[in-house]
């Protein structure tokens, strides 16, 4: 209170996060994530006091503060600079040195220590860092929501930021959660890394199970944030980003499109009346493309039953092999194929060498509405997965993240599978209506 001159408001949840800060400092904590909502104090504390006390307290030690841009960066590395001026030698018995004197870089008179400030994608020179502070590595909804961003983001951070940390150094990430995908997911999520973080999730309402200890509905900093603000700023900004950003849980359950919820399982096949195999296809097999997809569906009186399931990323010659195999193993009545991009050649290919009954599919509508027509289906518990499947886990996840996932490939092959399938049993032609298609969009629906 000395230094923020009663400005700073301490709350419950800056208490807790003040001790693993300690925690930090004394090396019983490497990895730290924290995710808090907005405006909650977190960045005022970690990247603004605690370097300054860290830095008074050992003066021959480094921190590299970063966040989504180098002036944002040097502004908390400013206001630390401003206070170990003001109080430094008074609180600690340490200046600074007059000739390193930028927000972006100085350092202890005397010691090694001191703070470089840079910003993601930045190049960070110098000497090592003792604690690699991150501080809201994403901007806005924009970045978050770049693919191309987040991975340049996670590999930055490995290449870059993670190369200059001391052996024994410790990691600080601080950020609002914008994305299941954003760098917090993807440490937190990373089978890879050997890293074991901490989390520490405060969400701006508790929910159940609440880690303050918190009933259900108080809200994280009530001085600041009561509950009828917090409920003003949801019907402002949608459930989708209050969940995300104010709740930390991006992708809001009652947003996604498949809940994991509406999934049935099944351990013992029926008999079925129609047995179709639903292809997404793609070419390349580099990391950053896509995969070929494969669904078998069984029609049943009960529902709709998937029955195997085949992904990879194959050159044209393997995909094509692939589809007489999966149709060799299966026998299906029908292989149905996307007319669109990379579907198009193989379509021609397999009707001119080889007997499959290809049914090619014309897409008129966009994935999300594609995704809807199928969601009753799903919802009223008449798809079923098969119970310990090894895929089952893919299906279901990449299902729940659709639209915001990285990969959708999936979701295609089972709405593409869902959709036929459903005007089969039902008699809905209701697509041949369409008077404005041209004929050959016609003809791929005669026979639904």
């Amino acid at each position: 209170m000395h230094i923020t001159k009663g400005r700073y408001q301490i709350a419950p949840h800056i208490n807790i996060l003040n001790k693993k800060l300690l925690d930090v400092a004394g090396g019983r904590i490497k990895r730290l994530i924290v995710n808090m909502p907005p405006r909650h104090g977190k960045s005022e504390l970690i990247s603004r006091y605690f370097p300054a006390w860290y830095l008074g307290t050992y003066p021959d030690r480094r921190i590299i503060l970063v966040s989504y841009e180098a002036g944002f960066a040097a502004s908390w590395g400013r206001k630390t600079k401003e206070v170990l001026e003001e109080h430094g030698e008074d609180l600690f018995g340490i200046k600074l040195n007059r000739l390193s004197n930028s927000a972006y870089r100085w350092d202890v008179l005397g010691q090694e220590g001191g703070l470089n400030a840079t910003g993601v994608g930045g190049a960070i020179t110098g000497k090592g860092a003792n604690v690699l502070i991150i501080d809201d590595p994403v901007k806005n909804d924009e970045q978050a929501n770049s693919k191309t961003y987040r991975d340049k983001t996670y590999d930055w951070f490995r290449a870059t930021a993670y190369t200059r940390l001391e052996p024994d150094g410790a990691i600080i990430v601080i950020m609002t959660r914008w994305h299941f995908d954003d760098l917090a997911g993807r440490l937190i999520n990373d089978p890879d890394s050997d890293d074991k973080w901490e989390v520490l999730r405060f969400p701006a309402i508790a929910k159940e199970n609440d880690s303050l200890g918190r009933d259900e509905g108080v809200p994280l900093w009530e001085y600041r944030y009561p509950v009828d603000k917090l409920n003003k700023i949801k019907s402002q900004i949608g459930s989708y980003w209050f969940s995300a950003l104010y709740q930390q849980q991006p992708i809001a359950t009652e947003y996604q499109i498949f809940k994991t919820e509406w999934w049935k399982e099944y351990s013992d096949l029926p008999s079925g009346s129609l047995l179709i195999q639903s292809w997404d296809t793609a070419f390349k097999e580099k990391e950053q493309n896509d995969f070929s997809v494969c669904t078998t569906w069984l029609l049943s009186d009960k529902g709709y039953y998937l029955v195997d399931y085949w992904r990879a990323k194959v050159l044209f010659p393997d995909l094509q092999r692939q589809v007489v195999m999966q149709y060799h193993k299966h026998n299906p009545n029908v292989v149905l194929i996307e007319d669109a991009a990379s579907g198009q050649s193989l379509i021609q290919v397999l009707q001119r060498d080889t007997k499959i009954p290809i049914k090619p599919i014309l897409a008129i509508r966009d994935k999300v509405t594609r995704a809807h027509l199928v969601t009753p289906l799903i919802e009223s518990g008449k798809v079923f997965l098969p119970k310990n499947a090894q895929f089952l886990a893919d299906i279901v996840n990449e299902c729940s993240e659709f639209p915001y996932g990285n990969h959708d490939d999936i979701v295609d092959s089972i709405t593409q599978a869902l959709d036929y399938l459903r005007r089969r049993s039902s008699g809905d032609k209701s697509l041949s209506y369409l008077s404005k298609l041209s004929r050959k969009q016609d003809n791929y629906f005669t026979n639904y």
